[in-house]
């Protein structure tokens, strides 16, 4: 046999054979992930320990000013921040800073944005320590409640701007999982703009759920029907997403409104999908969220309250009303429309009494934050817990070149100096992983060049390089 112009004689040459182990080597792979992925967790660790203890110390400035505030804004950068290009990142930055980016819609002088900034400057030090600790350690960042978002290393991003309580990232880290019923008003008073409105906020509100998350539309209007072909709740995937945004755009209005009939629809749902939750809790199918239920309303308001229906059906097995952190299911109201002349009192009190929220929609431009008033409420309980889980993301492609990667996060909640905890979250800090530096952690010489790597989740499987 030749290579090149060379004869090899396999029989003679020095090559041998080495038998590899698999249970050995599986050892050895688990072994280098616990170490790269303790890395990663020890370092968003280090950031929310820093964030939560400045906070408790932080004193609000009601009358500070924009220009007793230094940061690194990463739409322009000052010219005495010099950057360079490193390879980790495939970016231009600058590795002695982290840099701060404010959404277009909210106003950068704001006192609250302002105090929120100058209470979390002394995190860039833990970032730059957390690198040295860790040199495969990429992007770490703080997406704020307060809307604006702090990411090492600084890096300039021009008109980019990123919401971060909009990424699915912060919104897995903030709540549990869920089964969410969305209704959707298409009584005769929704026709025309109010119910185009509705469809699109809808189609946010779908965005926001995510894998871990469980959902089902209705439309109603006296009566209540399914939207869509799925009869009960389904997995809040992209395909099931979008399944249900399509049948979502094709709903006409049309009759009279009844919200007792609506509800009674949406807790019979509820309660058939909590057998099957059982039950498949116990042959570890993990079907449904088993966890948050909430019932997501939009309409053009109302006077009707359904209290009748409410106080029946939304109580625990005892027929108590639930305690403010164990509510069966909370109910979030979105009042569409700026033309209405239907009353929104009944329903803005069905919200407020069952632990939800009420949220007005007046414009297509309201949309994109409105939506996500539900997003703090579900995630009190969480921080009255002080329960702090890490949370993965989905694999998706990094819009700034790095390839597939997944997120690592952890919420991070405010705290009296006394170390008592409040209803506020403060937001929620992250980190990413690439799968190229997950498949770096398996020896590719010795499983084969036509071995496959997967990482194996509950939800689903995706590749590891």
């Amino acid at each position: 046999m030749y290579v090149g112009n060379k004869p090899i004689n396999y029989e003679t040459s020095s090559y041998t054979t080495e038998e590899i182990n698999g249970g050995t080597l599986l050892e050895e792979v688990a072994s280098a992930w616990e170490e790269m992925l303790e890395l990663k967790m020890e370092a968003v660790k280090n950031i929310v320990e820093n964030l939560e203890e400045s906070s408790k110390h932080y004193e609000y400035d009601p009358k500070i000013e924009p220009e007793n505030v230094t940061f690194v804004n990463s739409k322009k950068f000052r010219d005495d921040i010099v950057v360079e290009y490193n390879e980790l990142f495939r970016s231009l930055v600058n590795t002695s800073y982290s840099s701060i980016q404010i959404p277009t819609d909210i106003f950068e002088e704001d006192p609250v944005i302002l105090n929120s900034i100058r209470a979390t400057d002394s995190v860039d030090e833990v970032f730059v320590k957390n690198a040295q600790r860790d040199d495969k350690l990429i992007w770490q960042y703080f997406g704020s409640a307060t809307g604006f978002y702090r990411s090492y290393p600084a890096t300039e991003e021009g008109g980019t701007t990123l919401l971060p309580y909009n990424r699915q990232w912060y919104i897995q880290a903030t709540s549990s999982p869920k089964n969410v019923m969305i209704l959707i008003d298409t009584s005769g008073s929704t026709y025309g703009m109010t119910l185009e409105v509705i469809k699109v906020s809808v189609s946010k509100a779908l965005d926001t759920l995510g894998n871990d998350d469980y959902v089902m539309v209705a439309e109603f209007n006296q009566e209540a029907t399914i939207v869509g072909c799925f009869e009960t709740f389904v997995q809040a995937n992209l395909r099931n997403k979008q399944l249900l945004k399509d049948h979502v755009q094709n709903l006409n209005a049309s009759g009279q409104v009844s919200f007792d009939n609506a509800l009674s629809f949406a807790f019979k749902h509820f309660e058939d999908f909590k057998v099957t939750e059982d039950k498949d809790a116990k042959d570890n199918n993990n079907q449904g969220a088993n966890c948050i239920r909430a019932i997501m309303i939009f309409t053009d308001g109302g006077r009707e309250m359904a209290r009748e229906t409410l106080e029946e059906r939304n109580k625990d097995e005892n027929g108590n009303r639930w305690s403010k952190t164990e509510i069966k299911v909370r109910i979030f109201v979105y009042n569409v429309g700026t033309d209405s002349m239907v009353p929104s009192d009944g329903v803005k009190s069905m919200a407020c009494e069952n632990d939800g929220f009420f949220s007005n929609i007046r414009s297509f431009g309201a949309v994109r934050l409105t939506t996500l008033d539900y997003v703090p409420v579900l995630s009190r309980p969480m921080v009255l817990s002080d329960e702090k889980n890490f949370q993965w993301s989905d694999i998706y492609l990094d819009a700034l070149g790095l390839g597939m990667m997944t997120t690592l996060t952890q919420p991070v909640y405010s705290k009296t100096k006394n170390g008592s905890l409040t209803e506020e979250l403060l937001g929620v800090v992250g980190t990413d992983i690439t799968t190229k530096n997950m498949a770096e952690t398996v020896p590719q010489r010795k499983v084969g060049q036509i071995s496959k790597r997967e990482v194996v989740c509950s939800s689903h499987m995706s590749p590891a390089g």
